[in-house]
């Protein structure tokens, strides 16, 4: 819909009524340095969703395994894909599935497959959880 620029500019206005009280001095608003307001390099930056811990130590020798929390902050259901950077390594259970959405959790089991060689990790092992076009990394070690 394409108004004339008389009537674009009355929706744009601001109607005072008349007995509407007007603003004292005491309670303006303080004015803003735009160029602190603009800064947006220091705001930290939030995500959708997280991975807990942020490193994984398995040890080499043990079945043991490890357990990845992935939360979903998101609103609706999400779609992750985990995988390891040296598959031979250890089993990931489930290696995708679905998170429920507002503060949902999939637990990941991590476990070593069999004794770790010293040979396969100098390809430094990571687990990446994918979610949509994101990705977050956590590195894995071992305790011999």
């Amino acid at each position: 819909m394409c108004l004339p620029e008389a009537d674009e500019t009355v929706l744009f206005r601001t109607i005072c009524a008349a007995n509407s009280p007007t603003p004292t001095q005491s309670n303006l608003l303080e004015p803003v340095d735009e160029v602190l307001e603009a800064d947006t390099t220091t705001l930290p930056v939030e995500r959708n969703w997280s991975v807990q811990p942020t490193q994984l130590e398995l040890k080499a020798n043990s079945s043991a395994g490890s357990t990845l929390s992935v939360m979903n902050c998101f609103r609706s259901r999400q779609f992750i894909e985990v995988s390891c950077s040296v598959p031979e390594l250890v089993r990931i259970s489930p290696s995708e599935c679905y998170v429920a959405p507002d503060g949902g959790l999939a637990e990941i089991e991590v476990r070593v497959l069999r004794p770790v060689r010293r040979d396969l990790l100098a390809r430094e092992p990571v687990i990446t959880v994918s979610m949509e076009n994101e990705r977050i990394t956590v590195p894995l070690s071992f305790k011999f």
